[in-house]
C-alpha cells in the first residue's frame, strides 16, 4: 500500500523494501540500496505520486472545454471505480458500448450464441451441436476476433451447407490459447507492459501460474536452441532481415522444421532469438528455475513472483 511504501522509505531500509517485493536474495537488496541512494542524491521524493495522463486529463476537465469544441474519448477498457470516470459522468456523457462478459473477461455465452446464430442464418448455414459448442468454448474477449474466425470458417466450408466439428477443429483458433501466445510474443519482443497485461488476463481467467511458467520455459528453450544455431552451423545461412521464403530455401533442410512442427513457427523463433544473447537466455532459465521453486515452496503471491520473472526477462543487459 502507499502507507507501507512511505513508511519503508522513511526507515531507509532496503531489507524491508526487498521483503515488501517478496525478495530475499542479497543481489536484489544491493540493487535496492543503490536505487534508494540514487534517488536521494538526485533529490527525488518517491513518496509523492506523480501525475500521469489521467491527472492531466482531470485538470483539463476542471478547466472546461471551450463552447465551440467537443472532446471525444474512446477506450477499449475503463475502470469505472476511478475518479476520472466518475468525473466524466458528472461533466459530460459516458456511453458504454461494451458487450456483456463473464468474470474471466470472455464474451458472455448468451451474447456470443446470439451473434453466432444470426450470422449462420444470414449465410444459410447449419451447424452440428458439437461444432457450435466448440466455437462457444474457443471464443475469447473480443467479438471482432470471433467474427474473424467465423469468416475463416465460412470460407473453409464453402458451398457445404453444414458446419461440422472437424471443420471447427481445423480452422477456428482457441482464443484462450491465443492469450498464452500473446504473452510469449510480448516477452520475446521485450515489451514488459504488454506482457504483464497478458499475464494478468490469463491469471484472471483461471490459468495456473505453473502452467504459464511451463509455456515460458518451453519458449525460452526454443529461443536458446535457435540462438545456438544462429551462432553455429547456421551462421552463414541466416540473417535477421531474411524473409520467410528465403528462410525456407536457405535455412530449412528440405523444408523440414528444425525446432517445432511448423516451418513458419521456426522462422518466428529465429527472428525472436535475435532479440536475446545466449547469456540472457541462460539467465532466463535460471530465473525460471528460481520462480518454479518460489511458486511451489514460498508464501509469496504467485502473480508477483511471475511479474518479477517477466520484468527480469524483458530487461536488457
Amino acid at each position: 500500500t502507499q502507507e507501507q511504501w512511505e513508511r519503508l522509505l522513511d526507515s531507509s531500509s532496503a531489507a524491508q523494501l526487498a521483503e515488501l517485493f517478496g525478495a530475499d536474495d542479497r543481489e536484489l537488496r544491493g540493487e535496492l540500496e543503490g536505487l534508494m541512494a540514487f534517488c536521494r542524491s538526485g533529490g527525488l521524493d518517491l513518496r509523492q505520486r506523480r501525475g500521469g495522463e489521467g491527472h492531466r486529463l482531470m485538470e483539463f476537465l476542471e478547466q472546461g472545454v471551450p463552447s465551440w469544441d467537443v472532446l471525444l474519448i474512446t477506450a477499449a477498457h475503463v475502470d469505472r471505480r476511478t475518479r476520472l470516470y466518475k468525473r466524466f459522468e458528472e461533466k459530460g456523457w459516458v456511453l458504454d458500448l461494451g458487450l456483456e462478459r463473464d468474470r474471466s473477461g470472455r464474451i458472455s455465452r448468451e451474447v456470443l450464441a446470439d451473434f453466432l446464430d444470426r450470422r449462420l442464418k444470414e449465410m444459410g448455414k447449419k451447424i452440428e451441436a458439437q461444432a457450435r459448442e466448440m466455437i462457444l468454448a474457443r471464443a475469447g474477449e473480443e467479438l471482432w476476433a470471433v467474427h474473424q474466425e467465423l469468416e475463416k470458417l465460412l470460407l473453409y466450408v464453402g458451398e457445404e451447407p453444414w458446419i461440422r466439428a472437424k471443420d471447427v477443429a481445423e480452422v477456428v483458433l482457441d482464443q484462450g490459447e491465443g492469450w498464452v501466445f500473446d504473452l510469449l510474443k510480448s516477452i520475446a519482443d521485450r515489451k514488459p507492459i504488454h506482457a504483464l497485461d497478458h499475464l494478468a488476463r490469463l491469471l484472471s481467467q483461471g490459468d495456473h501460474p505453473l502452467k504459464l511458467l511451463g509455456a515460458i520455459v518451453g519458449e525460452v528453450r526454443r529461443l536458446l536452441a535457435a540462438r545456438q544455431l544462429i551462432e553455429g552451423e547456421m551462421r552463414e545461412k541466416w540473417n535477421k532481415g531474411m524473409a520467410y521464403p528465403q528462410f525456407q530455401q536457405g535455412v530449412l533442410r528440405h523444408g523440414t522444421p528444425l525446432l517445432t512442427q511448423n516451418p513458419y513457427r521456426d522462422y518466428m523463433i529465429f527472428k525472436n532469438a535475435e532479440n536475446f544473447t545466449t547469456h540472457e537466455l541462460l539467465r532466463a532459465l535460471r530465473g525460471i528455475h528460481l520462480t518454479d521453486q518460489r511458486l511451489k515452496s514460498s508464501s509469496h503471491p504467485p502473480r508477483l513472483v511471475m511479474e518479477k520473472l517477466i520484468l527480469e526477462m524483458c530487461r536488457e543487459e
